[in-house]
């Protein structure tokens, strides 16, 4: 206050002067919560920035206490500025404080409730004032040093404590003192590449080696000079990669490019140059054995038991296919949403279908265009069960999506653009695909509308897809959860 005064107060008697000053020497928050001072006489304008800013600003997450107790800063300058201006009443009804209770999260909307039935039995009505001090008092609660983070998810809390990954197969440097260095078997297979002390001038180096361990040569086993039966026998018995020949996957889930370069190679899956002419042996030989096979035939008894097996599985089928009566569980989840792009008026409604095998959100190109928002392109790789890396040139906008009540709005940033989802609408549940499962008789599902599914929302937004409620199944019966 002693600064304040030296720095302020002794120069002028004008109170205009002395704000401006004072808003001059401030910074960061303390200037946020004292500039709009300067603006009370357009008390108009005051009063429209102030309700754009408390009922239009963005949703608070559950564990964002900054975000929740810069509301509650926001709360007190507004009553004050407005009180001074004579507008207070432009906040203090009821469907500004619901617009601000809509950013707020769900434990506080339900405590808010609370607090209007002990306010309403004493005979008066929720004010402004009663909600700037549920926001503050929430907002000291969520800041406390020990206690304000018990009601976050304990995947948030943690996840700054997972291990670092072990990573193998690199450089490592050790203490020069350190000489009994023990290589794993575990690693010292297929291509051979394992590790040899080196002595430098900074101490004992951890360097690669080839070895390989069929022939125990300096070599790989690619290059082995051993025949190609021997190297093939090796490596299925290892179970090694056939096309790159390292031991941590097969050769139908091998990244590496195909190795053999043969020309008119007949072999379709990937494998190893070195075991081309061993395996093309492998199947001339099964062939063979299966020509042979049906050279020599059947005999009659041999069709008769047949027969007589192929009847009797015809008969257990059409036994099975009339009492299978097991309804068809096709349902994905796929709901109907309202949709608006960020700083946008215009709302859409479609089917956003909910899904957690995307590492990214997507839109349909034509809901973009009826949005009303254009975002930069880029490029990015695409990959699918059938398809892998495929380069494909988009848009990057953002939107804001929420429930057909317009309730609860989660932000979309980042979502990419493409000119189909091809997700059918065949797929949507209805009320009567729930009615026919006892355990979720009482699930109100949202009625159909006509569009398509439009949005797709992935991993990268969470919090639209962290169930709040499981219905679980009933043996085979489908689940349900509520996000």
């Amino acid at each position: 206050m002693k600064t304040i005064a030296n720095s302020v107060e002794k120069f002028t008697e004008d109170g205009d002067v002395r704000l401006q000053l004072l808003i001059q020497h401030c910074t960061g928050k303390a200037r946020e919560a004292i500039k709009g001072c300067g603006m009370l006489n357009e008390k108009y304008v005051v009063s429209k920035a102030w309700i754009d800013k408390l009922s239009y600003g963005p949703p608070i997450r559950l564990n964002d206490s900054e975000a929740l107790i810069d509301l509650a800063d926001d709360l007190e300058n507004c009553e004050v500025t407005l009180k001074v201006s004579g507008r207070l009443d432009q906040v203090n009804n009821e469907d500004r404080m619901v617009q601000i209770l809509q950013r707020v999260p769900p434990y506080l909307r339900s405590r808010w409730l609370k607090t209007v039935q002990e306010i309403r039995v004493c005979g008066r009505d929720p004010t402004f004032t009663d909600l700037k001090k549920l926001i503050r008092t929430a907002a000291k609660e969520k800041n406390d040093p020990v206690f304000g983070s018990i009601l976050d998810p304990v995947f948030k809390q943690n996840r700054n404590k997972v291990k670092p990954r072990t990573r193998f197969f690199s450089t490592h440097a050790v203490h020069a003192g350190s000489t009994n260095l023990a290589i794993s078997p575990k690693y010292r297979v297929g291509n051979g590449r394992g590790f040899v002390p080196v002595r430098s001038s900074v101490g004992l180096t951890l360097m690669p080696s080839i070895k390989c361990f069929l022939c125990n040569g300096g070599r790989k086993l690619e290059t082995c000079e051993l025949n190609c039966e021997e190297k093939l026998k090796f490596v299925r018995d290892r179970k090694l990669c056939e096309n790159c020949l390292c031991h941590s996957h097969f050769a139908s889930g091998c990244k590496s490019p195909r190795s053999c370069t043969i020309e008119q190679c007949t072999i379709a899956r990937k494998h190893s140059q070195s075991l081309h002419d061993a395996l093309v042996a492998s199947f001339r030989s099964r062939d063979g054995e299966g020509n042979n096979q049906r050279v020599s035939g059947p005999s009659v008894d041999q069709l008769s038991a047949e027969l007589h097996a192929q009847q009797s599985h015809d008969v257990m089928k059409r036994s099975v296919e009339a009492f299978d009566t097991k309804p068809e569980i096709n349902a994905l989840p796929i709901v109907p949403v309202k949709v608006k792009g960020r700083g946008k008026d215009v709302i859409v409604t479609t089917y956003a279908l909910l899904d957690s095998g995307s590492t990214s959100s997507w839109c349909s190109e034509s809901l973009a265009k009826r949005l009303g928002v254009v975002g930069s392109r880029v490029q990015v790789s695409l990959s699918t069960i059938e398809t892998d890396s495929i380069p494909l040139s988009c848009r990057r906008v953002n939107l804001e999506v929420m429930d057909m009540n317009e309730v609860n709005m989660v932000e979309l940033p980042d979502v990419l653009t493409k000119d189909k989802l091809n997700v059918s609408t065949d797929c949507v549940p209805s009320q009567d695909d729930v009615d026919r499962w006892p355990h979720l008789s009482n699930i109100k599902v949202p009625k159909v509308i006509r569009s398509e599914v439009e949005l797709l929302i992935g991993q990268d937004v969470p919090e639209a897809l962290e169930p709040c409620e499981v219905r679980r199944c009933r043996g085979k019966g489908p689940y349900a959860t509520k996000t």
